[in-house]
């Protein structure tokens, strides 16, 4: 960890005529400082820093950090994009019960630390802007509608339906058959397909990818590696192939830390995102604003699955929104192989 403070002042202070001693007062001056733009030096090691070099609890700087510190915490623990007074609070106390919020907050501001009240809810500035951000790609999205995936009468998609059903070998039940046909005739550019393990979400997709491969450019993503090779497995027959979000966004310089942003769009005309319950806010954002205005997005997912790592329970807001939404119900899984071998045992 010093070698990385030593390498983070050093770049700020290349420049200078004595960069080693400017270092090191910047960092006699406010050891609490780094915390905002280097990685793994947090508010608990910059405290035990702070105290050797005397500061005392109530010194603004520490204080200001702790606000920080406390806010992150409380967001990152409870899935929420803000805290409320009292919430907030109760994170300052928990670390420091002779910190007042008032104190904390007041030398925040002073200091420049990234927090922002609004309407009564305390903000880190990183998870409001993306909030707001995300609102508004959604709210345009919502405003304007986008070509059909597949053109033609009723009649015309029904015998897609079916030829692609029996080409995967998959029996669709009646609401998986709404789902498909829904998908492929809407106008919406979102669409979600929500349910339970096993109940044929991924199997949708199977069909309306069998319909449309070669014909469009589709795109497929999952939060983790695990889910992602899972979402390989499934679509590799047809053709097709699955990354993680920050795989496919690509994680080298671009705005947002991503290649593919909203000045760098993704190529594709249908994105699916699997396993979407995991995805957090500042990810979720990333992933809109850099699909195509004219594309669909299909979000998979369980919302009584695992929830996100980070604050934000995009699924569950997106399901409130009038986008193109599908709930399926049936389970499937037991006409899988697991079964079969049971019952051949």
């Amino acid at each position: 960890m010093f070698r990385s403070l030593a390498g983070y002042y050093l770049k700020k202070l290349e420049d200078a005529d004595d960069p080693v001693g400017q270092a090191w007062a910047l960092f006699n001056k406010n050891p609490y400082a780094p915390i905002r733009d280097l990685d793994g030096y947090g508010f608990l090691r910059a405290d035990l820093l702070g105290k050797k070099l005397g500061f005392p609890n109530d010194a603004p700087e520490r204080i200001a950090a702790l606000a920080t510190f406390a806010l992150d915490e409380g967001c990152m623990s409870d899935g929420h994009t803000y805290l409320e007074l009292e919430d907030f609070k109760r994170r300052i106390a928990k670390i420091d019960p002779g910190v007042s919020i008032k104190a904390a907050y007041l030398a925040a501001q002073d200091l420049g630390e990234p927090i922002t009240y609004e309407k009564g809810r305390f903000y880190l500035a990183k998870y409001l802007s993306a909030e707001k951000k995300l609102a508004a790609n959604f709210a345009d999205r919502l405003r304007y509608p986008v070509s059909p995936l597949l053109a033609g009468s009723d009649e015309v998609i029904e015998a897609e339906i079916d030829k692609a059903s029996k080409k995967i070998g998959i029996a669709l039940d009646e609401s998986q058959h709404a789902a498909v046909k829904g998908i492929l005739k809407s106008k919406q550019s979102i669409h979600t397909i929500t349910a339970g393990p096993g109940c044929g979400k991924t199997a949708i997709m199977e069909v309306v990818v069998s319909i449309l491969i070669g014909k469009k450019n589709i795109g497929f993503c999952a939060p983790t590696g695990k889910a992602a090779k899972v979402l390989s497995g499934r679509v590799s027959g047809l053709g097709a192939e699955a990354s993680t979000i920050h795989g496919m966004l690509g994680v080298e310089g671009g705005v947002s830390g991503f290649v593919h942003n909203e000045s760098n769009r993704l190529p594709f005309e249908l994105l699916v995102v699997d396993e979407t319950s995991m995805v957090d806010l500042q990810l979720m954002y990333s992933v809109v604003a850099a699909v195509l205005d004219n594309a669909h997005i299909v979000f998979l997912g369980d919302t009584k699955q695992l929830p996100s790592v980070g604050p934000g329970s995009c699924l569950a807001d997106i399901l409130k929104l009038p986008f193109d939404h599908y709930q399926l119900t049936k389970t499937h899984r037991n006409q899988g192989g697991i079964y079969n071998v049971i019952q051949l045992a």
